[in-house]
């Protein structure tokens, strides 16, 4: 034999007010996406920087012209982001060998 429950004017009250419905997809989905990681090789935006992804199992040697006119060479670890500067300061990288990293 089934009972019936009291219903408290306090529960009645929450339901009547919206607090004890259960979620849409679309609240659940409100909260910020994490940022997605960048693709591998050289990025120019990456939230404001210059980025090189390594996602080889092995160290990339790239060079880095800044402002057109000044060429350095990095080092970057496999598996690894390496931030390379502001997005305007970076004008362009490459790959230019791997494994020992020496210029």
């Amino acid at each position: 034999m089934l009972r019936k429950l009291p219903v408290t004017a306090a529960a009645l009250g929450l339901a009547v007010s919206g607090l004890l419905l259960m979620p849409t997809s679309a609240q659940a989905s409100e909260r910020p996406a994490a940022a997605a990681d960048p693709a591998c090789g050289y990025n120019d935006n990456y939230g404001g920087q210059a980025v090189w992804r390594n996602c080889g199992n092995f160290n990339h040697l790239i060079e880095t012209w800044a402002l057109g006119a000044s060429k350095s060479y990095q080092c970057v670890a496999a598996y690894s982001t390496y931030s390379l500067g502001p997005t305007w300061f970076i004008s362009s990288s490459k790959y230019a060998g791997g494994e020992g990293c020496r210029p």
